[in-house]
């Protein structure tokens, strides 16, 4: 789950799954640059990968790709001003 989706500060990635995983969120520009990368480790359940203020994003459109175990989840969103 995203939201919100288009967003303007802050947007929250949540997945859940089981067992001790890394997981990564990747999001890059309309160009497919990298934008940023926020990885994490944890243990099973649901988990939240956010995106505030201080990446410094303009507005447009992005594209993400969110790993973790052996899932991997890619879709679009939105930055408005």
């Amino acid at each position: 789950m995203i939201h919100p989706n288009p967003f303007t500060g802050k947007i929250v990635f949540e997945l859940s799954y089981s067992g001790t995983a890394l997981g990564d969120l990747v999001l890059y520009d309309i160009a497919g640059k990298q934008v940023t990368v926020i990885k994490a480790e944890s243990t099973s359940g649901l988990h939240h990968f956010a995106l505030s203020g201080k990446q410094k994003l303009s507005s447009g459109i992005y594209f993400y790709s969110l790993k973790a175990a052996d899932k991997t989840f890619k879709g679009k969103v939105i930055k408005l001003q």
